[in-house]
């Protein structure tokens, strides 16, 4: 994989990791970019674009896993705060 789809693969984790989501979006579509500029390079029947394309697929799979996971944890987050706030209105109100 050529050192620019590597270091945009290496900064797309990291965003996602750290749950920079603009980041993540921004980071997505240059390693798509670049990745689709890496792959029209090469010629026809090169083997490295089985490896390649399979790369980017895996690496933009983990990071929508990435994203929804902690999505997901935050909606919790809301929902029980939500809950523990009507329980204190509710004993304030008593």
């Amino acid at each position: 994989m050529p050192d620019t789809l590597d270091q945009l693969e290496k900064q797309l984790r990291q965003a996602a990791e750290s749950r920079l989501y603009g980041e993540v979006q921004r980071l997505a579509v240059a390693y798509g970019k670049a990745a689709e500029a890496g792959l029209k390079a090469l010629p026809p029947g090169d083997p490295e674009f089985t490896r390649i394309a399979h790369a980017v697929r895996e690496t933009l799979d983990w990071s929508l896993i990435m994203v929804r996971a902690s999505r997901e944890g935050y909606a919790g987050e809301l929902k029980r705060l939500a809950t523990l706030n009507r329980y204190l209105h509710s004993v304030s109100n008593h």
